[in-house]
This record gives C-alpha cells, structure tokens and sequence, in this order.
C-alpha cells in the first residue's frame, strides 16, 4: 500500500513521456526484484543503523521491493489513460494534482486494485527476509510459524492453525477487491 501511494503519482507522469531514458528507467527496477545475493549486504547495513528486528526496518525493506512491482505493473494502467483527458482538466482549471487525483486515479483503479493485491501477498508471505531480519521484537507470521518446528518434533496441529490464520487476510483482502482485481488482471491480456 505505501509503496503505490509514494509511487503511482510520480509513475503516472513518467508514462506519456517518450524518451529512450523515460523507458529505461521504468524497466531498471522490474529487472532488480528480490536478489537474495543483497540479503547480506541489507543484513549488515539494518545492524549498523540499529533497523534489526524492528518493524520499521521491515517495512521499509518490503516498501522497497513493491516499489519494483509497482511500477513494473502500473505502467500499462497509467499508459491506457488518455492524456487529453488530463488536459482538457488542465484546460477546465484542474492542477496537475488535482487531475491526477479526479481523472487519472479512478481510470486505474483497476490496475490499483491488482497491484494492492500482489504487494500485499508477496509482503504477508514473505519468509526468507523476514527470517533474516527478525527475531523476536518484530517477527511475522510464516517466521513464527517455523517457531512451531521443534527438535523434540513438529506440532501440526499449531502449524495448520497458523497457516490457516496466515491465509485469512489475504483472501478477505481480495474479496474486498476482487470487482476491480479481475478487470486489473486482465486489463494487458490483449495488444491494441
């Protein structure tokens, strides 16, 4: 969530731009997504600067990573809305902002909706960083679901509870969306 809300409307003017580097630019970060070979790296900066088993740090390693999917995914949204629609709000005495908040937002609502889903999904079900970064102050719910496996055996009557806890949210959250999701996904099926 604050990864579209930091991004889409810098993303939205970035789309009619049609510079060789305005298109590099959008493919840099989709091609960066979730290398396990900067956990290291990420591991020893968040212990220098004290974001260790914090929720803060967290939020913003998950923040980062959605940010690449964000863009990656909005581009074709924001892309789909006609900019003279825009402009006849600029024309009508709409702000840029203004018409990125009245115009622009509800046309890509859809694509809004799509994204929300799959930021929050690879959040909630993240594991491998959650892992690493924390360990008891700020651990999630696959993390404490491990906490279940013991040396003594493993208790799967608790590991069921907790993945059927781990899943709940995420199915309400789709639920909620799921009008706008399945026109989000479908939206780039087919080339004009």
């Amino acid at each position: 969530m604050l990864a579209e809300l930091f991004r889409s409307p810098a993303h939205a003017g970035e789309t009619h731009q049609t510079t060789r580097t305005s298109k590099e630019r959008l493919r840099c970060p989709r091609e960066r997504r979730r290398k396990p070979s900067a956990a290291a790296g990420c591991f020893l900066a968040y212990r220098h600067i004290g974001l260790l088993d914090t929720l803060t740090g967290l939020i913003i390693i998950y923040l980062t990573f959605n940010l690449a999917l964000v863009i990656w995914m909005m581009q074709t949204f924001f892309e789909s809305v006609p900019l003279a629609l825009e402009e006849a709000a600029w024309i009508d005495g709409c702000g840029v902002w203004r018409a990125f908040v009245k115009i622009t937002l509800p046309l890509a609502a859809a694509g809004l909706a799509a994204t929300a889903v799959l930021c929050f999904i690879l959040s909630w079900n993240d594991f491998f960083y959650a892992l690493i970064r924390s360990r008891t102050q700020a651990q999630t719910a696959p993390v404490a679901i491990v906490s279940f496996i013991q040396y003594e055996g493993w208790e799967w009557g608790k590991i069921e509870a907790g993945g059927t806890l781990v899943m709940l949210p995420v199915v309400i959250f789709t639920l909620i969306v799921r009008t706008y999701l399945i026109r989000g996904l479908t939206a780039g099926g087919v080339k004009d």
